[in-house]
This record gives C-alpha cells, sequence and structure tokens, in this order.
C-alpha cells in the first residue's frame, strides 16, 4: 500500500512538472515571436521594475527608504522579483517572465495540493491544466502583470491555512504569516480575498473554545484578549506618536512574537489558535506594515481618483446598480475558453446537486473576496483572477463522482485534449469562430503570438533627425490611445536604449496642444480617452488642419502601423508673421497674460529681448525679463522679484490673431526674489479661520512655524536647503507635534509633505532652473 502511495505521489509529481516545464518552454518561444509592444499597465509595472533596478544599483545607508518610495500605490515585491535578472540578462522588457514562471510554479503546486485536499489528486491536476490552458491566464503569464503572482500568493495562503489546522500548528501558521506580509506587499488587494475567510475560521475556533469552558474561565478569557487587543492597537498605533518614531513599536512587535514562540507553555493548549493568531496579525503587520504606514495617504488619494476616474471617465457602471452587482458574475465566463464552458456549467451543477461540507469551504474562499471587488467601483476582470483557480476546481471536481475506471480514465484524457486545444487556439493557432463567439458570449479573445513592427523605434530615431542643433532635451506628445502605441511605450523604449543626449520627455495628451512641446505623433483614428472635451477639440485641430495647428506645427515624417493607420511626426516649427510687429506690441499682449501666470501687481515691468527680425516674426526671443519691487503670489506677498525666461518661443498666431499667450519653448529660468518673515505672517493671517498663527520664524534655514488649526495647537519645523552641484533643492518637514505630547513620526508623512525638486530639465517641466544662492535666515528667504 506504501509503495502505491509512493509511486503515485511521484507521478503526480511528475505530471505537475511536465506542466511547467511545458510552460517554460512555450511561455519562451511565445514571447520570441511576439514583437508587440507592452500595453498600458504592462509598461507601468516594467518601469518600475527600472525604477527600482536604479535603486538597487546605488546603494546607500537609507536604500530601504528609497526601495519604499519608488512606487506609492503599489507594493514593491513584485518588481523587486524582476531587479535580479535586470542585473543577470541586462535591462529587458522580457525579464518579467522568469518572476511569472516562478510564481507559476508555486501555483501549480497550491493548486494541486487545495484540490486534493478538498477533493482528490486528479482533482488538483485537471484544475491545474484547465486554469493554464485559457486565454486570460495567458494574458497574465506573457505580460508583466501583478495578477499571476497576486493568485500564487492567495492560493499558497489558503493551502498554508489549511495545513495550520485551523491555526492549531505553530510551524505553518509561522509560514501563513510571511505569505501573508509577502502577498499584501504583492498588493493590496490581496487583503479582499484572505483576511474575511481567516476571520470567519478564528472566530468559529474562539467559539468552540469558548463555549467549552466554565463562566470564571470565561470572563478570564474575555478580559485577556481585551487586554490584548488594547495593548496590541496601543503600541502599534498610539505609542509611535508619543515617541515620534515607529522603532519602538517594531522592537515591541519583534519581542512580543518572541513571547509567543518561545514561552507558549505560560498558556494552554486550548489557547493555541488564538496566539497563533495574534502571532500571524503581529507579523503581517511588522513586515507589511511598514510600507502601508507610510503611504497611506497617498493610496486613499490614488484610490478616490480611481473610483472617480472608474465612473466619469471609463464609464464603469454606478456602485448600486444591477450591472454592478451582476458585472462579476458575468465576466465568470471571460475566464473560461468556448471549450471549457459546457464543464463548467456542469461542474457548478453537480456542485451544488452534490452539496457537501467541503464545498462549503470553497465557498467561503470564494464570495467574500466577490462581495468585496463587486463593492469597489472600479470594476475590471483582472480583478477576478484570484478566484479563477478555485473556479477551475470546481469546473472539474465532478471527476470524483465517476466510479467507472475507464470512463473516469476517458474523462481524464477528454480534459486534457480539451485544455491542449485551448491553449494552442488562445496562444498560436486562433481559428475564426473564436472571435466570432465574443460578439454573442464574455469570452476572452485569443491572443496569439504576433509579429507586429508599431515603429516606435522609427518616430524616435525621426525626432532625433529632426531636433534643433544644440538642444538637449525635447517634450514629445503621444496622441494616440492604442495599446500597442501610446505614451508607456516611448518611455519603455528610451529607458531600454538610453543615451546620455539628447533626453526626449514623452506626455499623454493633456488638453494643451501647444504649449512646450517640440513634437507631436499623432495616431490617426484616435482619440484618446475620448471622455475628455479637449481632446475632441484637438482632435479637430489637427484633422482639420486648421490655422491655430498648421501655423505652429509642420508634418516632419509619417508611417504606416500595422492596424492599417498612419503615424504622423509633427515639429514646433510656427510659421512667420507676414509682417513684423513692434516688440513693445507684443510686450503690450504679453502684460495683459500676465494675470495668468499670478503676477496681478500694476508695477510690474517686462522687457523683451529679440534674437532678428525674423526671429522676432516667428515668436523667437533671447530672453523675456519681468520685474517688480513686490507682486503677490499665491496670497504671498514677493519682494524684489526678478524672472528672467531665456531661449523663449510664443506662438505668434495665437498670440496676435487670437489673443492667446501660449508659450511654445521655454529653455531655461533664472528667478531672485526675497520673502520676508512679516510677509508669510500676513499671509496666515488671512486665513486665520483655517489656522491661526502664533509663531513664525526664519533662522538657520529653517522655519518653526507654531499655531492652531481647528483648536488643536501644532508646531511644525521645516528644513530648507539648496544643492548648488546638484541643482536640488530639499524641503524636509523635521517635526511635527500636536499638542504638547503628540508628535507624528517623520516616517510617516515626509512621503506626502516633504521634498526634493531637480532644478534640471525634467519629464514635469521640460526646462532648467538657475539658481545661484539660497538662503533662508535672520527672518527672510532669499533667492537670488
Amino acid at each position: 500500500m506504501k509503495y502505491l502511495i509512493k509511486k503515485y505521489w511521484k507521478f503526480s509529481t511528475l505530471c505537475l512538472s511536465a506542466l511547467f516545464v511545458f510552460h517554460v518552454v512555450f511561455a519562451l518561444i511565445w514571447l520570441k515571436i511576439d514583437t508587440r509592444p507592452a500595453s498600458y499597465d504592462q509598461t507601468f509595472h516594467l518601469l518600475l521594475s527600472y525604477g527600482y533596478f536604479d535603486v538597487v544599483k546605488v546603494p546607500s545607508h537609507d536604500i530601504l527608504i528609497r526601495l519604499m518610495d519608488v512606487s506609492k500605490y503599489y507594493p514593491p515585491v513584485y518588481h523587486l522579483c524582476i531587479v535580479p535578472f535586470h542585473f543577470l540578462f541586462g535591462i529587458s522588457g522580457h525579464n518579467f517572465i522568469f518572476v511569472n514562471l516562478f510564481f507559476l510554479s508555486i501555483l501549480f503546486f497550491t493548486l494541486y495540493k487545495i484540490g486534493k485536499t478538498l477533493y482528490s489528486r486528479e482533482t488538483g491536476l485537471l484544475a491545474a491544466v484547465v486554469f493554464s490552458s485559457v486565454a486570460f491566464f495567458l494574458h497574465c503569464l506573457y505580460n508583466c502583470l501583478i495578477e499571476l503572482s497576486l493568485t500564487a500568493m492567495i492560493m499558497l495562503s489558503i493551502y498554508l491555512y489549511f495545513k495550520t489546522d485551523n491555526f492549531q500548528s505553530r510551524k505553518y501558521t509561522l509560514l501563513l504569516s510571511f505569505a501573508a506580509a509577502t502577498g499584501m506587499l504583492v498588493k493590496w488587494s490581496y487583503a479582499f480575498f484572505v483576511v474575511i475567510p481567516l476571520v470567519y475560521y478564528i472566530c468559529l475556533r474562539f467559539n468552540n473554545i469558548f463555549m467549552s469552558l466554565s463562566g470564571s474561565e470565561k470572563k478570564i478569557l474575555l478580559f485577556n484578549l481585551v487586554v490584548i487587543k488594547i495593548l496590541f492597537l496601543f503600541f502599534m498605533f498610539v505609542f509611535p506618536f508619543f515617541v515620534g518614531n515607529f522603532l519602538f513599536s517594531f522592537l515591541i512587535g519583534i519581542l512580543a512574537i518572541g513571547a509567543i514562540l518561545f514561552y507558549k507553555r505560560v498558556y494552554s493548549e486550548k489557547y493555541y489558535p488564538l496566539f497563533n493568531f495574534l502571532l500571524l496579525a503581529l507579523i503581517v503587520a511588522l513586515f507589511a506594515g511598514p510600507w502601508f504606514f507610510r503611504h497611506f495617504f497617498q493610496l486613499i488619494s490614488k484610490y478616490q481618483w480611481i473610483m472617480e476616474h472608474a465612473i466619469l471617465v471609463e464609464k464603469k457602471p454606478e456602485l448600486f446598480s444591477l450591472s454592478a452587482f451582476l458585472y462579476y458574475p458575468q465576466t465568470m465566463l471571460f475566464y473560461f475558453s468556448i471549450y471549457h464552458i459546457p464543464m463548467f456549467i456542469a461542474g457548478l451543477a453537480v456542485f451544488f446537486i452534490k452539496w457537501k461540507p467541503k464545498n462549503k469551504t470553497l465557498l467561503i474562499w470564494i464570495l467574500p473576496g466577490l462581495l468585496v471587488i463587486t463593492f469597489i467601483t472600479n470594476k475590471d476582470s483582472r480583478f477576478m483572477m484570484p478566484l479563477f483557480p478555485l473556479l477551475a476546481l470546481i469546473s472539474v471536481h465532478w471527476i470524483d463522482y465517476l466510479k467507472n475506471f475507464k470512463i473516469k480514465k476517458t474523462a481524464i484524457f477528454a480534459v486534457v485534449i480539451i485544455s491542449a486545444a485551448s491553449y494552442f487556439t488562445s496562444a498560436f493557432y486562433p481559428l475564426k469562430f473564436q472571435y466570432q463567439m465574443t460578439r454573442y458570449i464574455c469570452l476572452p479573445r485569443p491572443e496569439p503570438a504576433v509579429k507586429e513592427d508599431w515603429k516606435e523605434k522609427f518616430c524616435i530615431e525621426n525626432i532625433l533627425s529632426n531636433i534643433n542643433q544644440g538642444d538637449k532635451y525635447a517634450k514629445v506628445v503621444i496622441f494616440s490611445n492604442h495599446p500597442c502605441f501610446h505614451k508607456g511605450v516611448f518611455d519603455l523604449y528610451e529607458k531600454e536604449h538610453k543615451r546620455s543626449t539628447p533626453e526626449l520627455f514623452f506626455h499623454s495628451f493633456e488638453g494643451k496642444l501647444t504649449e512646450l512641446t517640440d513634437f507631436i505623433i499623432y495616431k490617426t483614428g484616435e482619440k484618446g480617452l475620448i471622455n475628455y472635451q479637449e481632446q475632441y477639440q484637438a482632435e479637430a485641430s489637427i484633422l482639420n488642419k486648421d490655422k491655430y495647428f498648421s501655423d505652429t506645427f509642420a508634418p516632419v515624417a509619417q508611417c504606416t502601423l500595422p492596424d492599417n493607420t498612419t503615424a504622423i511626426i509633427y515639429k514646433l516649427q510656427p510659421k512667420p508673421l507676414s509682417k513684423l510687429v513692434s516688440i513693445n506690441g507684443i510686450l503690450n499682449l504679453v502684460r495683459k497674460h500676465l494675470t495668468d501666470y499670478g503676477l496681478s501687481d500694476s508695477n510690474v515691468t517686462a522687457k523683451l529681448i529679440p534674437i532678428s527680425p525674423e526671429s522676432t516674426k516667428r515668436g523667437e526671443f533671447k530672453s523675456i525679463i519681468i520685474n517688480a519691487p513686490a507682486v503677490e503670489l499665491q496670497g504671498i506677498r514677493i519682494n524684489n522679484f526678478s524672472l528672467k525666461i531665456k531661449d523663449v518661443g510664443i506662438n505668434m498666431p495665437a498670440l496676435i490673431y487670437d489673443g492667446k499667450l501660449v508659450f511654445t519653448k521655454i529653455r531655461e529660468i533664472e528667478p531672485s526674489f526675497s520673502i520676508l518673515a512679516s510677509d508669510l505672517k500676513e499671509s496666515f493671517e488671512k486665513r486665520k479661520n483655517v489656522f491661526s498663527l502664533n509663531k513664525l520664524d526664519i533662522k538657520g534655514g529653517n522655519i518653526e512655524i507654531s499655531g492652531t488649526a481647528s483648536r488643536i495647537p501644532l508646531d511644525i519645523l521645516v528644513k530648507m536647503k539648496y544643492d548648488a552641484a546638484g541643482r536640488v533643492f530639499r524641503v524636509e518637514v523635521e517635526r511635527v507635534k500636536i499638542t504638547k505630547y503628540i508628535t507624528i513620526p517623520k516616517f510617516i508623512y515626509e512621503n506626502e509633505v516633504s521634498r526634493k525638486i531637480s532644478f534640471a530639465p525634467a519629464w514635469a517641466s521640460t526646462f532648467s532652473v538657475k539658481i545661484n544662492g539660497f538662503s533662508a535666515d535672520n527672518g527672510k528667504i532669499e533667492v537670488n
């Protein structure tokens, strides 16, 4: 009997290994064949992995903080896992595949084990076969997406929970704790699928323990749990605000873990599950907590923006509408190929007709996650990916009810053949009817490997050949919303083919077509996010070749793209005016628009230094110099104000004929001004209904502010420093105190309010800022 079990175990291992090797080989073949650029999210994740690579390349004493700050929305684990392969094979958009295959191995193993635990070995193996043969899975495997790694960590957590014997096993609880912490650092949505089932099971266990106790033991247990909960919340969320540091809480958490691990004799064996669950919570809080504490405010603000964007721009269904509740049940079929749908429907019918307790276990791990993502406004079929392996189990578990060996063997063979057909027609040889069926049923479209050249190299080379001699950088606006032709594609190409100069900064279209834009890449037939009115107007401007656009830009190159559209490259080449306008006439028009930039005082003087009469006709000037003894910007009085804008371009047709001041080029800005502490106090006085100022002092590079906000005393210390060599200006909030006793840990807020501003040309500005000196002392801030 032992020999048969051992032999069968070896056969199962062999089957899983063969399935994994199959996917390794064909994944590499698929990536070798497919030459399309990465789509939207894929380019974003690849660029994040390059960001982590850049940090790891330059180690420093604060490398952990720098790693945490690469992304303020996505946790770091997935992208960090790609970094070693960048070191091994060099920067490449295909290095993610090694990470995806690693997580796939975890997923196969855990799905097999879950299927074996709930049903049988055959169910576990077939679920892995079905799961890995459909188009949506292949989309996640062959692209740089987080979903596969997230699904693997959720399946690993479910398997390890089963091994804990409902938190009775200390060893597997520890493994589950580290898996949960890692899962949270893969993506925060891990919690949507795991927390509720774990809490449900520990509540059941607590109820069993509680009901077995006498009256006095119940009181003692409840008292201990309340004390432990209060201590946990105090040391994790309250104590750091008294000492102004999370380090003490971290050390106390480590000590608490040690106490639970090494002093378990102090509590009865029947309480093991409760203390093990506490151990799980502590480990997750200690290892995943720092990233979430540091980025809490950004996550909340980004989440709110995404929720609003989902309804207003992407037109997702309203939260409490019928279509919102039916969105994910309808997309269940999206995860199966046309070949597997009958199998899934049959499996679902058997699942409820032949009801067993293990079916309830499976539902407990499916329904909570399904409900949570249903009540999130932003909806996407990818969000349901972590549930797909469990749905695959439902689709094949009926195999256990076949008692005849020959019939069972035939059914298993049929499932494997159907899955093989699904795989190859999804990844390499799609059939015409598969595309036709997507019109009538919510099914994923096949994504076969395709050799296509989307001409990003052609576009960049033509831009580089048309850059004005001497220019070290250029801003390029991409007017396209195609998955293979968008801003991220060009960013990725630039990162992988880095040059020292000239540097290209790519932007998606943002509403002002000609402002500080050197080149436009326009793809015909595209309207971008067509819900933006500015994009309709810009689209019409380009298509109709109206005077405003044609007088400013000229086509320099074009190419045909694989979807039979045309990419046209336009260069900023303002047409000269037919007759020369006087410098004073131009200055008068410019002065009218200075209020748009906050320069509203009447004592502002402006000087325009021309290059030549022909350059003036084209709107090209050596510099614009703006001076004023005092101006008010954003409600703050600025003294001895001077602003020199060098190598500047103005859209002359727009200025003369349409009355619009649009800067087409700025290469350098040189500011000079001073701000007095007394003027800052006046500014605060105007906002005393928001913040009542008691003290403001500028000394030794620091600004110290104290006052009350909503009757709450606040004490803030801001440190400012300018590194002239690196052209970097730092504003660091060193201290935030609420009353005399509460100090907000810098770890939480510095990423939100502290700033490191580079004055070199960058993506956001595409012009440099020249500062010769900076001081903050003796009640005055000076920039010159």
